[in-house]
Parts: structure tokens; C-alpha cells; sequence
């Protein structure tokens, strides 16, 4: 399991293998600066749904944040608390980002293709949910970019957000592990 410091770590050398990965000669990408961090709107995240979310990134030609939780979920709670309480990070959700928010074990039913699927299923069957909180990222079109497990602070979740939006993803050399790697936190629930 992974501490909340070497998360940080991690988050900082994600930030740097960036920066450095655009310094290497033959490298046509130009490198643009993060989003300025002022925003108009910081009142609170604007939570939508799945399916509104989905239509809406394809709209607006915004990447999706999806959040996973369940009721029973401490660090559910304590991100919902802390981190999605931070003006930065409700700035950043709200201005580069549509922002959907799942009950991993509830049971309602929701339009899946041409039939019908239930939060739960869709938590654990097209997202392989195991544990919560779980953060995705989407492209605007659906696809999935990667995923963090476990509660995040606003420290290292404002790094991942200025990755996704510029971009930084489809450049990565992360190979099989996938842009943002794929660590649990001890600080995380297993459904």
C-alpha cells in the first residue's frame, strides 16, 4: 500500500517526467504553461449525472472526472470534505471538466446501450471498480484515459488535473501501466 506522502511523490515526479519528457531534442510538441489558476466559479462542484455527463463532455469538448464512492466509504466522505471543498480544485472541475459522481453499490438503473444497467454494475463491470473512492478519467468522447484509487488531497489531485487537461496523456511513455499508473492507497475502502 502507498502513504499519502509517496503519493505526493509521485505526483510531483508525474509532473516532472512531463516537464522533462518535453526537453529532450526531436520532441515537436510545444510545451504550453498549466491553466492559470484563477477561476469565476469556485462556489461548489458541479456534480451531473453519468449519462447527462457523457452527452456533455461530447458538447462542450471537455474531458470527464468521474468519481466513485459508496455511502459507507470514510474517505469517500473525507474527499467530499476536504479536497472537492478546495477552490482550486472546484475551479479547476468546473472550468476544464464535466464532473460525474457514482454510488458505486447502489442498485438504481440507468440506460446502458440498448438495454438497461444499475450504478453498481457499471461501477464494477465497465469501470472494474474494486475499491473506493475511485477517480476516472475520460476523454471528451467516453474513452478512458486511467484511473486514481484512494483519497486524494487537493496537494496531488491539482497535478493529475493539469496533466489531463493539457493533454499530457497521450505523450506518455508509461507504457502498460497506463498514463497516471495504477497504485492503491491504504487509504481506500475495498467493496
Amino acid at each position: 500500500m502507498i502513504s499519502a506522502p509517496t503519493k505526493r511523490a509521485v505526483a510531483a515526479a508525474l509532473v516532472a517526467s512531463v516537464a522533462a519528457f518535453h526537453m529532450f531534442p526531436g520532441c515537436d510538441r510545444t510545451v504550453e504553461s498549466p491553466p492559470a489558476l484563477t477561476f469565476a466559479d469556485t462556489s461548489e462542484i458541479h456534480w451531473t449525472s453519468h449519462e447527462e455527463g457523457l452527452t456533455q463532455a461530447a458538447t462542450l469538448d471537455k474531458h470527464l472526472f468521474v468519481f466513485f464512492e459508496t455511502e459507507y466509504c470514510s474517505y469517500c466522505r473525507q474527499m467530499k470534505r476536504s479536497t472537492f471543498r478546495e477552490a482550486n480544485i472546484i475551479g479547476m472541475l468546473n472550468e476544464h471538466f464535466v464532473s460525474v459522481c457514482i454510488n458505486a453499490s447502489s442498485r438504481e438503473e440507468l440506460p446502458w446501450g440498448d438495454s438497461t444497467t444499475t450504478y453498481r454494475e457499471l461501477s464494477r463491470d465497465h469501470y472494474d471498480i474494486q475499491a473506493v473512492p475511485t477517480v476516472w478519467f475520460l476523454r471528451p468522447d467516453g474513452t478512458k484515459i486511467d484511473r486514481l484509487i484512494g483519497y486524494c488531497s487537493g496537494e496531488v489531485l491539482l497535478p493529475v488535473l493539469q496533466y489531463v487537461v493539457g493533454g499530457y496523456y497521450d505523450t506518455s511513455a508509461a507504457g502498460s501501466r497506463g498514463a497516471l499508473g495504477k497504485e492503491v492507497s491504504s487509504q481506500s475502502d475495498i467493496r
